[in-house]
């Protein structure tokens, strides 16, 4: 079961919920969600004497003559609770909408557009919420440093985690068709990873197994999946297009530089739209070929275009500062902005 897409009314709606939630604002239904851990003092320093413990002083030379200090108790710092943070994705199926939130999947409830309800929230996971799919009664996330983490969602009021994989580099976005996640992923921290489409079985939620990998000649940003057809965003290297029809062997059968930082990808029929950071903004590509893909059109977004949704004949591209902006792209050759939603902060997402 795919993720629903949104109407563009909805789309400015889930926008203000990333403003919301990414400022840590957040409406609650009529109990507050408890973060983990029930101390509301945040961060609690814990003494650990068997780690790295200090000598019991140290001498320091000040000038003539030499200043004995006891050095004190070493402490680590352990995180009690958490509750807030970045949010740069966001899915939406039926009435709820899934959303990132630093490290938290958060899950609200959007039957009443105007009126948001925070419903439930997962543990804090091993990284930030990079990119989340939700299908039938799971969520697949991409949590960065986490690699996938695959959440049981058929209870909103309680997500639980059931299964992860840790991918080697860092999980930037996800895809998922079938019984395959396709992840996008790339060093970050980890400059000696190898960087590339990671290709998942997902069949048992709670074993996720890699079964075959490409290795892209730059930094996976972001992927779609359409077809025998994997999409990946590349950085600097642009669009890959990567035959998956034997998962176990993925290999890429086309590809197009583009002239800027290749962040985000999408696509709808004969063509990939592709999100192309500060230089770039958005690319229009004709895939009908898969092993020729031809520029036919593009639009140059005043911010830094970072990922793309397409419903009907609309784009809509999160543009960094600048905002959301809304292109039609009726005639791919033409697209043209209709419209613009600038909010304060820095706009990564949309659903």
């Amino acid at each position: 079961m795919r993720p629903h897409r949104l109407s563009a009314s909805a789309l400015i709606v889930s926008l203000a919920l990333l403003t919301l939630l990414g400022s840590g604002v957040v409406p609650i239904a009529a109990q507050k969600l408890q973060p983990i851990g029930s101390s509301s003092h945040g961060l609690r320093p814990v003494l650990h004497n068997s780690w790295h413990k200090p000598p019991a002083s140290s001498s320091h030379s000040l000038g003539e003559g030499t200043e004995t200090r006891a050095r004190p108790q070493s402490l680590d710092v352990e995180l009690a609770s958490q509750l807030g943070g970045i949010t740069y994705s966001a899915a939406v199926q039926g009435s709820y909408a899934y959303m990132g939130m630093g490290p938290r999947l958060v899950i609200v409830d959007v039957s009443d557009p105007a009126n948001p309800i925070v419903v439930g929230q997962t543990a804090v996971l091993p990284g930030t919420v990079e990119a989340v799919v939700v299908a039938g009664s799971y969520a697949y996330v991409a949590a960065g440093d986490g690699g996938l983490r695959i959440i049981n969602v058929a209870n909103p009021a309680a997500p639980t985690e059931v299964g992860f994989y840790d991918t080697p580099a860092y999980a930037n976005d996800i895809a998922v068709a079938g019984s395959y996640a396709y992840v996008a992923d790339s060093p970050m921290r980890y400059i000696t990873a190898t960087t590339g489409l990671r290709i998942i079985n997902i069949a048992d939620p709670a074993t996720p197994t890699e079964v075959g990998f490409y290795d892209t000649p730059g930094y996976a940003q972001g992927v779609a999946v359409a077809g025998n057809y994997a999409y990946v965003a590349d950085g600097d290297h642009g669009l890959r297009i990567i035959n998956v029809s034997n998962p176990s062997v993925p290999a890429e059968v086309g590809s197009l530089d583009t002239p800027g930082l290749a962040g985000g990808v999408a696509v709808s029929g004969t063509y990939a739209y592709v999100a192309d950071g500060e230089v770039g903004g958005l690319r229009i590509i004709n895939v009908a070929n898969p092993a020729a893909p031809t520029e036919v059109g593009s639009y140059d977004t005043p911010g830094q275009a970072y990922k793309v949704v397409v419903a009907g004949t609309y784009a809509y591209v999160p543009d960094g500062f600048l905002g959301l902006r809304i292109i039609d792209i009726s005639n791919p050759t033409t697209p043209t902005e209709v419209a613009s939603y600038v909010r304060p902060g820095h706009t990564r997402g949309v659903a």
